[in-house]
Order: C-alpha cells, then sequence, then structure tokens
C-alpha cells in the first residue's frame, strides 16, 4: 500500500488534520479542539491533536500503519523546546516514521501560497506574520501570545471591545452600541456584571476571542468605535507584516501576501488599513486567497519529508 501523510494545524481555538495521498489528493479530514500548549497545557493539546488525527483517518478509513510522515503546523511551536516537547506528544501520538513540527505560520504559508516564498498573516485566536524570502531567509513578527502582544487577533479585538464600553459607561469615551451588544451576547443583565464574569469566573482567550463577531457585527451597522476597533486591528498585523517584509529586504520585491484565519472574515473595514500599510512599504506584494488551508500545507511538508527520506 502507498504510504499516505497527514498534515495537523493546531491553533488557539481548533486542531484540523488532513490527510493526502501520494498524488497530493485529500482522503480524509478531522477535526478536535485547542492545541496551543502554551495556553491550554500539554495534555489538552495531546487531546486535541489525538482527536484530529483519529477523526481525519477514520474519514479516510485507514489506519496509522499506512502514514509514512506527519508534519504539525503548530501555535506556539516557538522555541526549540517548544518543538522537542510537541515532537515527542506526537510520537506518543503517532508512531510514524517521520515526523516534523513546526510554527503554524510555517504551515500556513505554505499551504496559503503553495511554496515557501512570500508572506503570511495569521489572525485568528492570536496573531503573527512570517515570510520567507527568495533566497530561503525566515523571518516572523508577532506571536508573542495575549499578554505581550497578539494585536489584531480575535482575542485582542474582543478585549478592545470590553474595553470600549466600560470607558463608554464611564464616560470617559464616546458612546458605543457594544454595551448592548456584548451583554446580549454574554446573557448579562447589565454592564457591571462583566466584572464578575472576567474576574471571578474562568472567562479566558477562547472566550474574549469569540467575542470579535460581536465588534464586527456592531461595525457594520454603523457603530464608529467598533469600526475603529477594527480598522486599528487592520494596522497591527500590517505592521507585523512590514516588520517581516523589510527584515528580509522585499520591499522592492513582487511577492505573495495571504491573509489567514477568521479575524479576516470582517472585511474591508479590517483589510483595508492593513492592504494600506503594507502597500506603503511594498508596493508590488500581492494580495491572494488562500490556496490551500494550514492543515493541507501541514501535509505538503509531509509530504516533502517523505520524498527526502
Amino acid at each position: 500500500m502507498a504510504q499516505v501523510v497527514l498534515g495537523v494545524d493546531g491553533g488557539g481555538t481548533k486542531t484540523t488534520c488532513v490527510v493526502l495521498d501520494e498524488a497530493g489528493h485529500e482522503l480524509g479530514r478531522g477535526t478536535g479542539g485547542p492545541a496551543n500548549h502554551h495556553n491550554v497545557g500539554l495534555e489538552r493539546t495531546t487531546l486535541s491533536v489525538k482527536e484530529a488525527i483519529e477523526g481525519a483517518l477514520a474519514a479516510a478509513k485507514l489506519s496509522l500503519d499506512a502514514v509514512g510522515a506527519i508534519c504539525l503546523g503548530m501555535a506556539g511551536a516557538d522555541l526549540p523546546e517548544d518543538i522537542a516537547l510537541l515532537e515527542a506528544m506526537a510520537r506518543r501520538i503517532a508512531g510514524v516514521p517521520h515526523i516534523r513540527v513546526c510554527n503554524d505560520a510555517v504551515a500556513a504559508l505554505v499551504g496559503g501560497i503553495g511554496q515557501p516564498l512570500g508572506v503570511v498573516v495569521i489572525a485568528g485566536t492570536g496573531s503573527i506574520a512570517y515570510g520567507i524570502n527568495a533566497r530561503g531567509e525566515e523571518r516572523r513578527a508577532g506571536g508573542w501570545g495575549y499578554l505581550l502582544g497578539d494585536e489584531g487577533s480575535a482575542y485582542h479585538i474582543g478585549l478592545s471591545a470590553l474595553r470600549a464600553v466600560v470607558r463608554a459607561y464611564d464616560g470617559r469615551t464616546q458612546a458605543t452600541s457594544l454595551g448592548e451588544a456584548l451583554c446580549a451576547r454574554l446573557e448579562l443583565e447589565r454592564l457591571e456584571k462583566l466584572i464578575e464574569l472576567l474576574y471571578r469566573t474562568n472567562y479566558g482567550v477562547e472566550e474574549i476571542a469569540a467575542l470579535a463577531p460581536v465588534v464586527t457585527e456592531a461595525a457594520h451597522t454603523g457603530d464608529q468605535v467598533a469600526r475603529d476597533i477594527l480598522a486599528q486591528a487592520g494596522r497591527e498585523l500590517g505592521l507585523a507584516a512590514t516588520a517581516v517584509i523589510h527584515a528580509l529586504g522585499m520591499e522592492k520585491d513582487e511577492f505573495d501576501v495571504v491573509l489567514v484565519g477568521g479575524v479576516f472574515q470582517a472585511g474591508e473595514l479590517l483589510v483595508e488599513p492593513l492592504r494600506q500599510v503594507i502597500a506603503r512599504l511594498a508596493p508590488h506584494a500581492s494580495f491572494i486567497p488562500p490556496r490551500h488551508d494550514p492543515a493541507t500545507g501541514a501535509a505538503l511538508m509531509a509530504r516533502q519529508v517523505l520524498w527526502l527520506a
């Protein structure tokens, strides 16, 4: 039997696994929960990855014996010790012949553009920009996590909304419909109940990130505070991308930029400010929709590992 490969995209909110055959055709797909071990711990990450792999193999009607290589593109795979920890996790879950672990941004770039060249901006629960130039040099910006960074992410947008509504409630800034919208989403009878919800319960990163669509909805109905939050998120993501572009010396190059992650469902209110920031530095950059998702990008990288073995 020809060997198949697995590609795993482990993000802050969910995990996806894809099975590709030797010709690159998708045979099955599975999903699991959050898989950033810095946020949810190694045990939860392991469970999420295992669930996604088992689901994909079940959909493909295959067992692990058929798998020749696996590549895991993981949020939080930043340092050598992270890579080693996640490689060991992968061996426990799936003792396949060849295993590669990389940051999820690498898989998103390869999947989104179709080759290891260009820039990807990822904005989901967290955010990061990553690029590879024609010389094969790599650079990233962002990805510092919710305490130090993640500007432009769903978490950052949700937190900005929460801060905006309490400031408006106090009269420190302009009025916004976000207070009523957030209370409705969170099933709070009044805004003061936010204190109890946020400080006295297990309300965390994922829950705050889940509030980002409320901001998008308010922005599209004309709320100026919500529109400003999205525009600022776009500019922050653009700054991360331009930091990568400048470090790689790509300012005058022609290259593709791909945007990956649920935050971009906000549309032009967020994307246009991002595009403007990049265009000022790199006028020849082209924005393209993702050709493949990050899980498929990871699977394509696993195919390369298998070929080089």
